[in-house]
């Protein structure tokens, strides 16, 4: 586990984008006891639950996530479902206005992509909200992340 003496590191995953968010994002939900994975069909993150496969879209933007996003997590969900017939829940992780200070950042998703987002049965998830779980899972040892993940459509929302 990240002694609190990485968190300056951690912290991270509030403002980088590319392959250095992906990389935090990762090693936080390995921490927080969900095992990410690099997927053969195309070569980009998933998380495996059960006989459930999650593909993981991680962005970072400079304002809200987009309809884009939307699009690219529906299309890989799409691979999945055609390549090994199994279940399939998309999840898009975005570090929204990343250039703008925590204290002063809109919504990471807006109102329409939350919508599409819950009829199409997608999770969203703020890098905010992960950081927040796990900084909670340091102090406690618990969480039901995953749980809140697959139970989740539209944008999981913090419950501390």
């Amino acid at each position: 586990m990240t002694k609190l003496g990485d968190l300056d590191a951690i912290k991270g995953v509030l403002v980088f984008d590319g392959n250095m968010l992906v990389q935090m994002v990762s090693k936080m939900l390995s921490e927080l006891k969900i095992q990410v994975s690099t997927d053969e069909i195309d070569s980009d993150k998933v998380v495996r639950f059960n006989d459930i496969t999650i593909p993981l879209e991680i962005r970072g933007h400079g304002k809200a996530a987009g309809i884009d996003d939307l699009g690219q997590i529906l299309l890989r969900s799409g691979r999945y479902n055609n390549a090994d017939k199994t279940p399939v829940k998309g999840i898009l992780i975005v570090n929204g206005h990343k250039e703008v200070p925590l204290e002063k950042r809109g919504e990471d998703f807006e109102k329409p992509i939350i919508n599409s987002a819950k009829e199409l049965g997608i999770c969203l998830m703020s890098t905010r909200t992960l950081f927040n779980i796990w900084l909670d899972y340091i102090d406690s040892g618990t969480t039901t992340l995953q749980q809140d993940l697959l139970s989740t459509t539209g944008e999981l929302k913090y419950k501390k």
